[in-house]
This record gives C-alpha cells, structure tokens and sequence, in this order.
C-alpha cells in the first residue's frame, strides 16, 4: 500500500512540477481562464479581455465590455498522466464598472492535485482609467493544504509543509501606446510573504508579467499578443493571437509559449460566450494534453 502510495504522490509531484514550470512557485499559476490559456500570457496586456482579468492584471478591469460580467472555467489539466490521478482547476469571477474610469472585481481560483495538494486564491481587485494608462491593485488571500498522511509523502519538503495561509497583492498598469497598441505589465506578490512553516523561511518570490497586444482594424478583427514573464533567475514568453469571424460571434485563438501549445475557440452571443481551450504541454509527452471549458455571463 505504501509503495502504491509513494508512486501515486510521486506522479503528483511531476505534475505540480510541470504547472509550476512558469516560474516553479506555488500560488503562480496562470491557467485562470480558458481564453488567456488559449492566448498566452499576452492576455495581461488586455487586448480582449473578461472579468477573469482580475486574476491576471487587476488594471484590466476597466476594459471589460458590459456593466456586470461573471465568468467561471473548469480546467483539466495533463489528462491520461498516470491512472486515478485527476489535476483539475476552478474558477469563478466577478467584475463591474463603477462607472467610465472605475471597475471592481473579485475572483476565486483553485487547484486541486487529486486530494493530495490544494490551493486556493482569493482576490478583490479595484482599477482607475486616466486617460491613456489604467492602473489596478489586487488584495488576495492565499490559502494550501496537503490532504496527506506523514506515511504517504515520506520526507517530501514540499508536501511536509501541511499548509498556510498568507496575504498577498498584484500591482498592474495598461498604457494604450495608440488605438491599435496596448501594453499591460502586472507584478504579482509585491509583499513577497512567507510561505513556510518553518522558521527558516521560505518566501513566495514576486513575479512580473508583460504584454503587448496589437489590435487590427477592418473588416476582420485580429489581436496578436506578446507574453513575458519572470520571478528570480526564471523566464519565458509566448506568442498569441486571435481572430474574430462573423462580427465577432466565432472566436479563434492559438498560442506559443516555451512550454506549451494551445488552441482554441470561443461562440460569442451578446450575453454569453462560451469558450474552449486544448493545450499540448511541450515538457511533458506521457499526457493526452489539457482541457479548459469556459463560460461568461454579461448583464
């Protein structure tokens, strides 16, 4: 039982491996959005964006399209890693405009590594337009826990941590360079809190991301993006874009990124819009790939 234990937490812990690849930090998941999957992390620099944009840059929020707007997405990732082992996250968003220049938002995102490992994260997010720049702030708390016993996970540093709770904050700004050009910077975790539950420390290390999104007129709409990011001695980019067909009603999108490839696709109503994202994690072969479902709710 111990060794079917040892090797169920094993594939855990290269799974977790590989969804921290961006920055190799817990808390500094990405994938809170079916579309920003599909786009990369461009996504910051707020080209398209919903009230998901809260958990990616809090200074977003004054460009999402309707007065109300609720978001959710179920995320599947690494499907076929190994037998009983479910990866999955969840996500759920609410932004409003306070009125031209202001908006507000809250999210919940989760992960869940199969019972073994949770994270949560919390967020209330306010930003403010002046004139071409827009900037943001976001409180959030952070919350994870290991749902194992001692005999399961052995001497793992990562999993003997139990869990803990700390209070964090994201920073961002939007600068509209021109109609068409717009570039986004967030930096997240400012405070750098602890993290540990020793008294040696261990400190979630602030992150940054940037992006530039530029934005065609015409007839056919089109948004290219470029994503950056780091955290210490880490780094990566990716490249997106997406194609709006039939007024906008058929969304496409694909992206690149150094350590996954995506595409996907979105039904666009007035109220609702429904999107779809398949990415291929470029790292990790032994997978059927990841799923993400969203669903945006506008009134």
């Amino acid at each position: 039982m111990f060794a079917k234990n040892k090797k169920r937490v094993n594939f855990i812990i290269l799974a977790l491996t590989m969804m921290l690849s961006y920055i190799y930090c817990i808390f500094n998941h990405i994938d809170w959005s079916a579309k920003a999957v599909g786009v990369g992390v461009g996504y910051v620099g707020c080209g398209d964006v919903d009230s998901s944009i809260v958990m990616w840059n809090p200074a977003g929020m004054v460009y999402i399209e309707s007065p109300n707007e609720l978001s959710g997405m179920y995320g599947m990732p690494f499907m076929g890693l190994a037998t009983g082992i479910d990866l999955r996250y969840s996500m759920i968003s609410f932004g409003r405009k306070i009125d031209n220049q202001q908006s507000i938002g809250v999210g919940i995102g989760m992960f869940d590594g199969a019972g073994v490992w949770r994270e949560s994260v919390y967020v209330v997010g306010y930003s403010r337009a002046l004139d071409k720049l827009s900037l943001g702030l976001a409180l959030k708390y952070l919350d994870y826990k290991v749902n194992l016993e001692a005999s399961e996970y052995g001497d793992d540093p990562l999993l003997a941590k139990g869990g803990k709770s700390v209070i964090s904050g994201d920073i961002g700004g939007v600068y509209n360079l021109s109609n068409n050009l717009k570039l986004g910077l967030v930096v997240k975790d400012v405070a750098s809190p602890d993290i540990s539950l020793s008294e040696s420390g261990e400190k979630l290390e602030m992150s940054y991301f940037v992006g530039v999104n530029y934005i065609t007129a015409g007839n056919t709409k089109m948004i290219y993006s470029l994503g950056y990011y780091g955290s210490g001695s880490e780094s990566g980019y990716s490249l997106g874009a997406e194609v709006f067909l039939s007024g906008g009603r058929i969304i496409l999108r694909g992206s690149y990124s150094d350590v996954r490839y995506a595409l996907g696709a979105s039904y666009n109503l007035e109220k609702l819009r429904l999107d779809y994202t398949y990415a291929i994690p470029s790292q990790l072969t032994e997978t059927q790939g990841s799923h993400y479902v969203g669903l945006v709710f506008r009134f």
